[in-house]
């Protein structure tokens, strides 16, 4: 079943988000994805995230696809690539069978490894949606024929969490009206915001809470005060302080944002970096 049904039916949707590798070796990747593929719905693949060089995400992404049979749910991001090279990307991962798309701005160059790095920019997501959808309706950016109606299904990022709640909310709403399919969120810890947030989108969209995993208190410092977008509550990092196993207990508040997005048929993007031991003891556990 493809991500899009999932959704559509109302059915528990758990998206594992798995980073490209930053040499050429997938085996480890995909040995570890073929234990974990009856337990997920699709498989999420960031591009460069924090500005690092790693392996292209929709060659990863095709990979994926090929070994595990899964939904591949790409990302695509403006830093990287003028307008000609972000559709010559969705014209090739349709080509390749990849038509969940999850459209961002993308992170800064000045977080990653190459903060000299020159970003592109040449349009904002939002700009990245309308073309993604000029090619649902037949046509590239200039009104030139494609060869038909591409399929996307296309998702975009907003942040409940953000400091300037307004601000989102309008950006958010106009990305709806712009036409996506769904909406991802930045991390949640604290589902008191992200109910607050979406009570205000009245919009028929699917939503996709993200969930990252603490591993860890100094995890958690590092998020909150280091990773823009990421909003950790105190009481969040009041429980991993007096936590007798740090770990244990991340993986039990990941397990209870998990269990609530469920309950409300929300999907969920989960977050380990790569660690798939976590995913595999998160996702046993919510059998």
């Amino acid at each position: 079943m493809t991500l899009r049904d999932n959704l559509k039916q109302a059915r528990r949707t758990l998206i594992l988000e798995v980073a490209p590798p930053r040499g050429v070796d997938t085996a480890n990747i995909v040995e570890g994805l073929l234990s974990l593929r009856d337990h997920i719905q699709a498989i999420s693949v960031p591009e460069n995230p924090r500005g690092r060089a790693r392996m292209d995400s929709l060659a990863f992404g095709h990979i994926l696809m090929e070994a595990t049979q899964k939904d591949v749910l790409l990302h695509i991001t403006c830093r990287d690539k003028n307008i000609i090279a972000l559709q010559s990307e969705l014209l090739g991962a349709y080509a390749l069978g990849i038509k969940n798309l999850l459209l961002l701005t993308g992170d800064p160059p000045s977080q990653g490894d190459y903060p000299s790095a020159k970003a592109v920019f040449d349009t904002t997501s939002e700009g990245l949606i309308a073309i993604a959808n000029k090619m649902r309706e037949g046509s590239d950016l200039t009104g030139r024929e494609i060869g038909g109606k591409l399929d996307f299904f296309i998702g975009a990022g907003f942040n409940p969490f953000a400091l300037e709640r307004e601000n989102e909310m309008q950006r958010t709403l106009k990305k709806i009206a712009l036409g996506v399919d769904f909406l991802v969120s930045q991390p949640i810890f604290s589902l008191e915001k992200w109910e607050q947030f979406i009570s205000g989108l009245n919009a028929d969209v699917f939503l996709i809470g993200g969930v990252w995993v603490l591993k860890s208190l100094r995890m958690a410092n590092f998020l909150r005060y280091e990773v823009p977008g990421v909003f950790i509550p105190d009481e969040i990092i009041e429980r991993m302080e007096k936590a007798p196993d740090e770990r244990k207990e991340g993986l039990q508040i990941a397990l209870e944002i998990i269990e609530y997005l469920v309950g409300k048929n929300y999907g969920v993007m989960l977050m380990t970096g790569n660690d798939l031991t976590i995913a595999k003891e998160i996702l046993e556990r919510l059998q």
